[in-house]
Protein backbone atom coordinates (compact mmCIF):
# COMPACT_ATOMS: atom_id res chain seq x y z
CA UNK A 1 0.00 0.00 0.00
CA UNK A 2 1.28 3.82 0.33
CA UNK A 3 0.67 4.64 3.54
CA UNK A 4 3.01 8.10 4.47
CA UNK A 5 2.98 10.90 5.91
CA UNK A 6 1.29 14.47 5.27
CA UNK A 7 2.65 16.39 8.35
CA UNK A 8 5.21 15.53 10.88
CA UNK A 9 4.92 17.72 13.99
CA UNK A 10 6.54 17.67 17.62
CA UNK A 11 3.54 15.84 18.92
CA UNK A 12 1.93 14.35 16.38
CA UNK A 13 1.20 13.68 12.69
CA UNK A 14 -1.17 13.14 10.14
CA UNK A 15 -1.12 9.82 8.26
CA UNK A 16 -2.75 9.31 4.56
CA UNK A 17 -3.25 6.15 2.81
CA UNK A 18 -5.41 4.74 -0.61
CA UNK A 19 -8.38 2.72 0.75
CA UNK A 20 -8.91 -1.00 -0.55
CA UNK A 21 -11.35 -3.25 0.39
CA UNK A 22 -11.92 -5.92 2.33
CA UNK A 23 -11.10 -8.36 -0.62
CA UNK A 24 -8.19 -6.71 -1.89
CA UNK A 25 -9.44 -3.99 -4.08
CA UNK A 26 -12.84 -5.75 -3.89
CA UNK A 27 -15.76 -4.71 -1.19
CA UNK A 28 -15.11 -2.33 1.32
CA UNK A 29 -13.37 -2.66 4.61
CA UNK A 30 -15.54 -2.50 8.51
CA UNK A 31 -12.62 -0.81 9.46
CA UNK A 32 -8.89 0.46 9.52
CA UNK A 33 -6.80 -0.57 12.56
CA UNK A 34 -4.15 2.39 12.44
CA UNK A 35 -1.22 1.20 14.91
CA UNK A 36 1.94 3.22 15.44
CA UNK A 37 4.87 2.34 17.74
CA UNK A 38 8.89 3.21 18.82
CA UNK A 39 9.49 -0.52 16.72
CA UNK A 40 9.43 -1.81 13.81
CA UNK A 41 5.53 -3.47 13.59
CA UNK A 42 5.40 -7.00 11.77
CA UNK A 43 2.62 -9.32 12.25
CA UNK A 44 4.44 -10.76 15.48
CA UNK A 45 4.58 -7.62 16.87
CA UNK A 46 1.49 -6.12 15.76
CA UNK A 47 -0.71 -6.64 19.13
CA UNK A 48 2.40 -4.72 20.97
CA UNK A 49 1.86 -1.67 19.26
CA UNK A 50 -0.33 1.27 19.91
CA UNK A 51 -3.82 2.07 18.45
CA UNK A 52 -4.97 5.16 16.74
CA UNK A 53 -8.77 5.47 17.92
CA UNK A 54 -9.48 8.63 16.04
CA UNK A 55 -9.78 6.62 12.63
CA UNK A 56 -12.30 7.76 9.83
CA UNK A 57 -15.17 5.47 8.89
CA UNK A 58 -14.02 3.44 5.59
CA UNK A 59 -14.89 4.47 1.87
CA UNK A 60 -15.19 2.60 -0.91
CA UNK A 61 -11.70 1.55 -2.38
CA UNK A 62 -9.18 3.67 -4.14
CA UNK A 63 -10.72 7.05 -1.98
CA UNK A 64 -7.76 8.68 0.27
CA UNK A 65 -8.17 8.27 3.75
CA UNK A 66 -6.08 10.59 6.52
CA UNK A 67 -5.18 9.86 9.82
CA UNK A 68 -4.09 11.84 12.57
CA UNK A 69 -1.83 10.52 15.10
CA UNK A 70 -2.25 13.31 17.69
CA UNK A 71 -4.92 12.43 19.79
CA UNK A 72 -5.01 8.70 21.10
CA UNK A 73 -5.92 7.00 24.59
CA UNK A 74 -2.30 7.91 26.29
CA UNK A 75 -2.11 11.30 25.27
CA UNK A 76 0.02 13.05 22.19
CA UNK A 77 3.28 11.84 20.59
CA UNK A 78 6.43 12.45 22.33
CA UNK A 79 8.60 14.90 20.81
CA UNK A 80 12.26 13.83 19.37
CA UNK A 81 10.90 10.29 19.02
CA UNK A 82 11.42 7.53 15.94
CA UNK A 83 8.19 6.13 15.36
CA UNK A 84 6.84 3.28 13.07
CA UNK A 85 2.99 3.15 11.68
CA UNK A 86 1.12 0.37 9.73
CA UNK A 87 -2.43 0.02 8.47
CA UNK A 88 -4.32 -3.00 8.24
CA UNK A 89 -8.02 -3.07 6.79
CA UNK A 90 -10.60 -5.34 8.56
CA UNK A 91 -13.68 -6.99 7.68
CA UNK A 92 -17.20 -7.43 8.69
CA UNK A 93 -15.64 -10.70 10.47
CA UNK A 94 -13.17 -9.24 12.44
CA UNK A 95 -10.20 -11.02 10.11
CA UNK A 96 -7.36 -8.55 9.55
CA UNK A 97 -5.71 -8.36 6.48
CA UNK A 98 -2.24 -8.29 5.03
CA UNK A 99 -0.20 -5.17 7.36
CA UNK A 100 0.40 -2.47 4.72
CA UNK A 101 4.06 -0.81 3.78
CA UNK A 102 6.00 0.60 6.54
CA UNK A 103 6.25 4.09 7.54
CA UNK A 104 8.40 5.59 9.39
CA UNK A 105 9.08 9.12 10.68
CA UNK A 106 10.91 11.18 13.21
CA UNK A 107 9.41 13.83 15.17
CA UNK A 108 10.61 17.90 15.58
CA UNK A 109 11.63 18.25 19.39
CA UNK A 110 10.40 21.16 21.81
CA UNK A 111 11.65 24.34 23.50
CA UNK A 112 11.22 23.47 27.06
CA UNK A 113 9.99 26.21 29.14
CA UNK A 114 9.45 24.14 32.48
CA UNK A 115 9.63 20.53 33.53
CA UNK A 116 8.76 18.81 36.66
CA UNK A 117 8.68 14.66 37.19
CA UNK A 118 8.96 15.72 40.95
CA UNK A 119 11.77 13.03 42.09
CA UNK A 120 13.63 16.20 43.63
CA UNK A 121 11.93 19.29 45.05
CA UNK A 122 12.02 22.22 42.37
CA UNK A 123 11.21 24.62 44.88
CA UNK A 124 8.29 25.58 41.98
CA UNK A 125 5.70 25.14 43.82
CA UNK A 126 3.43 26.69 46.21
CA UNK A 127 1.41 24.04 47.96
CA UNK A 128 -1.54 24.97 49.66
CA UNK A 129 -1.91 21.84 52.52
CA UNK A 130 -3.14 18.72 51.97
CA UNK A 131 -0.77 18.97 48.54
CA UNK A 132 2.84 17.58 48.70
CA UNK A 133 5.18 15.83 47.11
CA UNK A 134 5.02 12.31 47.95
CA UNK A 135 6.70 8.95 47.14
CA UNK A 136 4.21 6.64 45.83
CA UNK A 137 3.02 3.60 44.23
CA UNK A 138 0.89 5.27 41.72
CA UNK A 139 2.97 7.52 39.56
CA UNK A 140 3.13 8.02 36.14
CA UNK A 141 7.19 7.84 36.05
CA UNK A 142 9.99 7.20 38.90
CA UNK A 143 8.96 6.96 42.45
CA UNK A 144 7.58 10.64 43.18
CA UNK A 145 4.36 13.08 42.15
CA UNK A 146 2.36 15.53 43.16
CA UNK A 147 -0.89 14.20 45.46
CA UNK A 148 -3.66 16.32 47.55
CA UNK A 149 -4.06 13.39 49.67
CA UNK A 150 -2.17 11.32 52.59
CA UNK A 151 -1.84 7.88 50.68
CA UNK A 152 -4.19 6.14 51.41
CA UNK A 153 -6.54 8.28 53.15
CA UNK A 154 -9.58 10.15 51.60
CA UNK A 155 -9.59 14.17 51.06
CA UNK A 156 -11.49 15.68 53.56
CA UNK A 157 -15.20 17.14 52.41
CA UNK A 158 -15.54 21.09 51.93
CA UNK A 159 -11.81 21.07 50.66
CA UNK A 160 -10.81 23.99 48.44
CA UNK A 161 -6.94 23.88 48.19
CA UNK A 162 -4.79 24.47 45.02
CA UNK A 163 -1.50 23.45 44.01
CA UNK A 164 -0.14 26.85 42.04
CA UNK A 165 3.46 26.08 39.70
CA UNK A 166 5.64 29.45 40.03
CA UNK A 167 4.52 32.20 37.05
CA UNK A 168 5.74 31.71 33.60
CA UNK A 169 6.98 33.98 31.16
CA UNK A 170 5.32 33.67 26.99
CA UNK A 171 7.44 36.75 26.10
CA UNK A 172 8.49 35.50 22.55
CA UNK A 173 7.05 32.44 22.52
CA UNK A 174 3.75 31.81 20.48
CA UNK A 175 1.91 28.49 20.42
CA UNK A 176 2.91 27.31 23.89
CA UNK A 177 1.34 23.79 25.32
CA UNK A 178 1.11 22.44 29.09
CA UNK A 179 1.17 18.71 29.04
CA UNK A 180 0.92 16.41 32.08
CA UNK A 181 0.38 13.14 33.03
CA UNK A 182 -2.56 13.00 35.86
CA UNK A 183 -5.14 10.32 37.35
CA UNK A 184 -7.88 10.94 39.75
CA UNK A 185 -10.57 9.18 41.84
CA UNK A 186 -12.77 12.05 43.46
CA UNK A 187 -16.41 11.29 45.42
CA UNK A 188 -19.53 11.52 43.18
CA UNK A 189 -20.89 15.09 44.03
CA UNK A 190 -24.30 14.95 45.37
CA UNK A 191 -24.93 18.47 44.73
CA UNK A 192 -24.79 20.69 41.58
CA UNK A 193 -21.59 21.75 42.59
CA UNK A 194 -19.70 17.89 42.52
CA UNK A 195 -16.45 17.37 43.42
CA UNK A 196 -14.32 18.41 40.99
CA UNK A 197 -10.38 19.46 40.37
CA UNK A 198 -9.65 22.09 37.92
CA UNK A 199 -6.64 23.42 36.33
CA UNK A 200 -7.23 27.49 36.57
CA UNK A 201 -5.24 29.88 34.13
CA UNK A 202 -4.21 33.50 35.25
CA UNK A 203 -1.83 36.63 34.30
CA UNK A 204 -2.56 38.46 38.03
CA UNK A 205 -2.89 35.38 40.22
CA UNK A 206 -5.87 37.21 41.23
CA UNK A 207 -8.32 36.62 38.74
CA UNK A 208 -8.28 32.91 37.46
CA UNK A 209 -9.67 31.34 34.23
CA UNK A 210 -10.82 27.54 34.48
CA UNK A 211 -9.43 25.51 31.12
CA UNK A 212 -9.88 21.80 32.52
CA UNK A 213 -12.00 20.10 34.67
CA UNK A 214 -11.76 16.60 36.22
CA UNK A 215 -14.81 14.62 37.74
CA UNK A 216 -15.24 11.19 39.13
CA UNK A 217 -12.88 8.86 38.82
CA UNK A 218 -9.88 7.97 35.92
CA UNK A 219 -7.03 5.09 36.35
CA UNK A 220 -4.71 4.83 35.24
CA UNK A 221 -2.79 7.94 34.11
CA UNK A 222 -3.19 9.52 30.99
CA UNK A 223 -1.95 12.57 29.27
CA UNK A 224 -3.63 15.96 29.31
CA UNK A 225 -2.81 18.97 27.51
CA UNK A 226 -3.83 22.52 27.17
CA UNK A 227 -2.79 25.14 24.31
CA UNK A 228 -1.28 27.97 25.93
CA UNK A 229 -1.61 29.75 22.86
CA UNK A 230 -4.70 32.09 24.35
CA UNK A 231 -1.76 33.87 26.83
CA UNK A 232 1.00 34.17 23.53
CA UNK A 233 3.59 36.84 24.73
CA UNK A 234 2.11 37.25 28.36
CA UNK A 235 5.31 38.22 30.80
CA UNK A 236 3.28 36.28 33.90
CA UNK A 237 0.83 33.17 33.09
CA UNK A 238 0.07 31.46 36.58
CA UNK A 239 -1.06 27.93 36.77
CA UNK A 240 -2.53 26.15 39.13
CA UNK A 241 -4.42 22.61 39.82
CA UNK A 242 -7.16 23.27 42.86
CA UNK A 243 -9.32 20.81 44.07
CA UNK A 244 -12.89 21.19 46.01
CA UNK A 245 -15.61 19.12 47.10
CA UNK A 246 -18.74 19.59 48.46
CA UNK A 247 -19.42 18.55 52.49
CA UNK A 248 -20.60 15.30 52.04
CA UNK A 249 -17.51 13.11 53.53
CA UNK A 250 -15.29 11.40 50.89
CA UNK A 251 -15.55 7.57 52.26
CA UNK A 252 -13.89 6.21 48.94
CA UNK A 253 -12.49 9.93 47.25
CA UNK A 254 -8.57 9.27 47.34
CA UNK A 255 -8.59 12.44 45.73
CA UNK A 256 -6.34 13.82 42.33
CA UNK A 257 -2.48 12.60 41.22
CA UNK A 258 -0.01 15.22 39.15
CA UNK A 259 2.93 13.74 37.22
CA UNK A 260 5.51 14.82 34.74
CA UNK A 261 3.91 18.74 34.46
CA UNK A 262 5.88 20.33 30.92
CA UNK A 263 5.25 23.20 29.34
CA UNK A 264 7.12 23.80 26.15
CA UNK A 265 6.75 25.48 22.85
CA UNK A 266 6.58 22.68 19.85
CA UNK A 267 9.38 23.73 17.02
CA UNK A 268 6.43 21.96 14.57
CA UNK A 269 3.34 22.42 15.48
CA UNK A 270 0.79 20.79 13.36
CA UNK A 271 -1.00 22.61 10.75
CA UNK A 272 -4.59 21.25 12.58
CA UNK A 273 -5.28 21.96 16.13
CA UNK A 274 -6.89 19.82 18.68
CA UNK A 275 -10.74 18.93 18.49
CA UNK A 276 -12.57 21.60 20.87
CA UNK A 277 -15.10 19.19 22.79
CA UNK A 278 -17.80 21.12 25.34
CA UNK A 279 -19.52 18.87 27.76
CA UNK A 280 -22.07 19.88 29.99
CA UNK A 281 -20.19 18.56 33.10
CA UNK A 282 -19.15 22.03 33.65
CA UNK A 283 -22.72 23.10 35.19
CA UNK A 284 -22.37 24.73 38.25
CA UNK A 285 -18.81 25.68 38.06
CA UNK A 286 -17.90 29.43 38.71
CA UNK A 287 -15.77 30.81 37.39
CA UNK A 288 -17.09 28.48 34.40
CA UNK A 289 -14.88 26.57 31.76
CA UNK A 290 -13.29 28.82 29.07
CA UNK A 291 -15.38 26.47 26.83
CA UNK A 292 -18.48 27.06 28.73
CA UNK A 293 -21.97 25.48 29.06
CA UNK A 294 -25.12 27.05 30.44
CA UNK A 295 -29.31 26.89 30.29
CA UNK A 296 -32.05 28.28 29.90
CA UNK A 297 -35.45 27.66 30.87
CA UNK A 298 -38.89 28.74 32.55
CA UNK A 299 -39.64 27.41 36.26
CA UNK A 300 -41.64 24.76 33.72
CA UNK A 301 -38.88 23.71 32.49
CA UNK A 302 -35.86 22.65 34.33
CA UNK A 303 -32.84 20.60 33.30
CA UNK A 304 -31.66 17.71 35.82
CA UNK A 305 -28.29 15.17 36.30
CA UNK A 306 -28.36 11.52 34.53
CA UNK A 307 -25.83 9.55 35.28
CA UNK A 308 -25.36 8.57 31.91
CA UNK A 309 -22.76 9.29 29.06
CA UNK A 310 -22.22 8.80 25.73
CA UNK A 311 -19.82 5.88 24.84
CA UNK A 312 -17.31 7.79 22.51
CA UNK A 313 -14.10 7.63 24.30
CA UNK A 314 -12.61 10.90 24.20
CA UNK A 315 -15.18 11.83 26.59
CA UNK A 316 -14.29 11.28 30.82
CA UNK A 317 -17.24 13.15 32.72
CA UNK A 318 -20.13 10.60 34.12
CA UNK A 319 -23.22 12.88 33.87
CA UNK A 320 -24.82 14.80 31.31
CA UNK A 321 -28.12 16.96 31.91
CA UNK A 322 -31.38 16.02 30.76
CA UNK A 323 -35.07 18.08 30.20
CA UNK A 324 -38.40 16.62 29.89
CA UNK A 325 -40.74 18.07 27.33
CA UNK A 326 -43.22 20.64 29.10
CA UNK A 327 -46.02 23.09 28.00
CA UNK A 328 -43.59 25.67 28.11
CA UNK A 329 -41.14 24.83 25.47
CA UNK A 330 -38.76 27.19 27.37
CA UNK A 331 -35.61 24.56 27.73
CA UNK A 332 -32.22 25.40 25.98
CA UNK A 333 -28.80 24.47 26.44
CA UNK A 334 -25.79 26.21 25.02
CA UNK A 335 -22.45 25.03 24.46
CA UNK A 336 -19.99 27.71 23.56
CA UNK A 337 -16.51 27.13 22.61
CA UNK A 338 -13.19 28.92 22.62
CA UNK A 339 -11.82 28.23 19.17
CA UNK A 340 -7.94 28.65 18.71
CA UNK A 341 -7.45 28.95 15.08
CA UNK A 342 -9.90 30.67 12.29
CA UNK A 343 -11.25 28.31 9.90
CA UNK A 344 -13.48 25.76 8.76
CA UNK A 345 -15.05 23.40 11.53
CA UNK A 346 -16.95 20.41 11.56
CA UNK A 347 -19.65 20.63 14.48
CA UNK A 348 -20.96 17.29 15.90
CA UNK A 349 -23.33 16.61 18.91
CA UNK A 350 -23.26 13.13 20.60
CA UNK A 351 -25.98 12.04 23.39
CA UNK A 352 -25.78 8.39 25.35
CA UNK A 353 -28.61 6.18 24.60
CA UNK A 354 -30.64 7.95 27.65
CA UNK A 355 -32.67 10.34 25.49
CA UNK A 356 -35.65 9.51 23.36
CA UNK A 357 -37.27 12.98 21.91
CA UNK A 358 -37.29 13.13 18.69
CA UNK A 359 -36.95 16.84 16.62
CA UNK A 360 -34.63 18.40 18.25
CA UNK A 361 -33.49 21.72 16.94
CA UNK A 362 -30.02 22.66 17.40
CA UNK A 363 -28.83 26.11 16.22
CA UNK A 364 -25.48 26.62 15.20
CA UNK A 365 -23.82 30.30 15.40
CA UNK A 366 -21.06 30.08 13.39
CA UNK A 367 -19.44 33.81 11.81
CA UNK A 368 -21.87 33.67 8.34
CA UNK A 369 -24.59 33.53 10.64
CA UNK A 370 -26.94 30.95 12.08
CA UNK A 371 -28.12 27.42 11.20
CA UNK A 372 -30.60 25.08 12.27
CA UNK A 373 -30.62 21.27 11.54
CA UNK A 374 -33.41 19.08 13.53
CA UNK A 375 -31.83 15.77 14.56
CA UNK A 376 -34.07 12.63 16.38
CA UNK A 377 -32.41 11.87 20.13
CA UNK A 378 -32.90 8.26 19.95
CA UNK A 379 -30.92 4.83 20.86
CA UNK A 380 -30.23 4.34 17.00
CA UNK A 381 -28.45 7.81 16.91
CA UNK A 382 -26.40 7.28 20.30
CA UNK A 383 -22.93 6.85 21.33
CA UNK A 384 -21.87 8.80 18.19
CA UNK A 385 -20.36 12.25 16.49
CA UNK A 386 -23.53 13.24 14.78
CA UNK A 387 -22.54 16.54 12.24
CA UNK A 388 -24.20 19.50 12.31
CA UNK A 389 -22.35 20.38 8.98
CA UNK A 390 -19.37 22.14 8.37
CA UNK A 391 -19.13 26.19 9.29
CA UNK A 392 -16.45 29.17 9.84
CA UNK A 393 -15.60 29.96 13.09
CA UNK A 394 -13.85 33.12 13.99
CA UNK A 395 -10.81 32.61 16.80
CA UNK A 396 -12.71 33.48 20.47
CA UNK A 397 -15.95 32.63 21.89
CA UNK A 398 -18.49 34.20 19.30
CA UNK A 399 -19.68 30.87 18.04
CA UNK A 400 -22.29 28.31 19.72
CA UNK A 401 -24.25 25.40 19.43
CA UNK A 402 -27.80 25.48 21.09
CA UNK A 403 -30.21 23.00 21.85
CA UNK A 404 -33.76 23.76 21.97
CA UNK A 405 -36.78 21.98 22.83
CA UNK A 406 -39.36 24.02 20.57
CA UNK A 407 -39.61 21.89 18.34
CA UNK A 408 -39.69 18.45 19.52
CA UNK A 409 -42.28 16.30 19.18
CA UNK A 410 -42.10 13.21 21.27
CA UNK A 411 -42.39 9.98 22.17
CA UNK A 412 -44.10 11.10 25.08
CA UNK A 413 -44.42 7.31 26.72
CA UNK A 414 -42.01 5.07 29.10
CA UNK A 415 -39.61 6.67 31.86
CA UNK A 416 -37.87 8.45 29.21
CA UNK A 417 -40.72 10.29 27.78
CA UNK A 418 -39.76 13.17 25.36
CA UNK A 419 -36.51 13.58 27.12
CA UNK A 420 -33.76 15.68 25.49
CA UNK A 421 -30.41 15.66 26.67
CA UNK A 422 -27.36 17.97 26.46
CA UNK A 423 -24.02 16.21 26.80
CA UNK A 424 -21.01 17.52 24.61
CA UNK A 425 -20.20 19.33 21.24
CA UNK A 426 -17.55 18.82 19.03
CA UNK A 427 -15.50 21.32 16.78
CA UNK A 428 -13.17 19.80 14.62
CA UNK A 429 -10.86 21.97 11.92
CA UNK A 430 -11.07 20.73 8.48
CA UNK A 431 -9.51 23.73 7.13
CA UNK A 432 -7.63 26.84 8.60
CA UNK A 433 -8.60 30.45 6.96
CA UNK A 434 -8.58 33.75 7.06
CA UNK A 435 -12.14 34.60 8.96
CA UNK A 436 -12.54 37.86 7.10
CA UNK A 437 -12.69 35.58 3.52
CA UNK A 438 -14.86 32.92 2.07
CA UNK A 439 -12.27 31.59 0.06
CA UNK A 440 -9.71 28.84 1.15
CA UNK A 441 -7.11 26.51 -0.86
CA UNK A 442 -8.85 27.90 -4.23
CA UNK A 443 -12.30 26.83 -2.88
CA UNK A 444 -15.10 29.20 -2.27
CA UNK A 445 -17.23 28.26 1.47
CA UNK A 446 -20.54 29.17 1.85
Amino acid sequence: TDLHTLDVASLGARLAFTAVGDDGVAGQAARWDVRFSTTPITPATWDDALRAWDVPTPGLPGEPVWVPLSRWSGGTLAPSTSYHAAVRAVDEAGQLGPLSNACTFITPGVTTLFFDDFETDSGAWTLDAPWQRTAETETASGAYCLHDSVDPGAYAPGIDTAATLAPLDLTGHTGAELQFATQWNLQPGLTELLDAGVVEVSTDGLAWERALVFHTTSTPYRMHRLPLGRWDGEATVHLRWRLFADANPSTTGQGWWIDDVHVFVPHAPLRSTPDVIVESEGVGLSPPLLDSYTEAGDAGTPWFSVIAKSAFPVLDASRVRANAISPERGARAVFRPWIPVAGLYDVAVTWPAAANAAAVTFTVTHASGSTETVVDQDDATANAWISLGVHRFAVGDAGSVTLDESSVTGPVDGDRAGRIVADAVRWRLVAAMDPASTEQSGVIWR
